[in-house]
């Protein structure tokens, strides 16, 4: 598959002024797993149909049969970057007990495939083998926890099926409700997560976050299109030159250090 992938930004001041961020890209999956997903950034312009000017940021693209990532960015370097992921061999015998063991991580999974699972925002040590754990405002689906000890309540409700872009997707809707007083607030704060999920593509195609705090951020894929894409997607471009980060790292540690 292949579309366009478009991320926006609304946010509504307090004097009624309106700050309207957006970032579009594309992302494409071919037959072989491999991933590309890029982005641009849109400076100005009316978004419906109108010109828009938009700069390329960066894109990267995951290979699961070369067990790399490649990434790259606009810079006049002209450098894409690739990373090799080692993965484990799950036929060979453990080490004998007592030796030292080399543990190696799975290869993570494709660009732009998986939900990371959730995470705890701001929760760091203090240096003395606990944690301060602040509270995660706006993740759906987290244990929203205060320092109070006060508990959002998280309700999730499935929205049935429909078809985006010409995709049957699945929607669901989480709706985190911050007490009174959580965060010095005089009143109950909804926050809202909303997303459509292709079961087939194992994509999300579209997402919509509301929060009264921040306002509205939203995805969603356009142009979607079943097709194989062209292979040319997954190199990086012309005139780029690729550096393997483990042969720089092992470049660096070879340097004779100076007398």
């Amino acid at each position: 598959y292949q579309a366009d992938k478009v991320s926006r930004s609304v946010q509504t001041l307090a004097d009624g002024t309106v700050i309207t961020n957006e970032t579009r890209g594309t992302i494409a999956r071919d037959v072989q797993g491999r991933i590309r997903e890029e982005m641009y950034l849109v400076h100005f312009g009316n978004i419906n149909g109108n010109q828009m000017e938009m700069s390329f940021q960066s894109a990267s693209v995951g290979d699961p049969v070369a067990h790399s990532v490649l990434t790259w960015t606009g810079a006049d370097t002209k450098i894409a970057m690739r990373i090799s992921i080692q993965v484990p061999n799950v036929l060979a015998p453990p080490p004998p007990s007592g030796s030292n063991r080399i543990i190696k991580m799975d290869a993570p999974p494709p660009v732009g495939l998986a939900t990371p699972p959730p995470v705890i925002a701001g929760q760091m040590g203090n240096g003395r083998g606990t944690t301060n754990t602040m509270p995660n405002l706006g993740m759906p689906n987290s244990p929203l926890v205060f320092p109070n000890g006060v508990k959002a309540d998280v309700r999730t409700e499935q929205l049935g099926q429909q078809s985006i872009e010409g995709v049957l997707v699945t929607g669901s809707r989480t709706t985190t409700t911050i007490p009174t007083g959580a965060v010095g607030n005089d009143r109950p704060i909804k926050v809202v997560h909303e997303e459509w999920r292709s079961p087939e593509l194992k994509i999300l195609v579209k997402t919509i976050d509301t929060d009264p705090r921040t306002g509205e951020q939203t995805m969603e894929l356009q142009g979607l299109t079943r097709t194989d894409p062209d292979a040319a997607l997954f190199q990086a471009p012309p005139g780029y030159k690729v550096q393997d980060i483990g042969d720089m790292i092992k470049a660096l540690g070879s340097r004779t250090p100076p007398q």
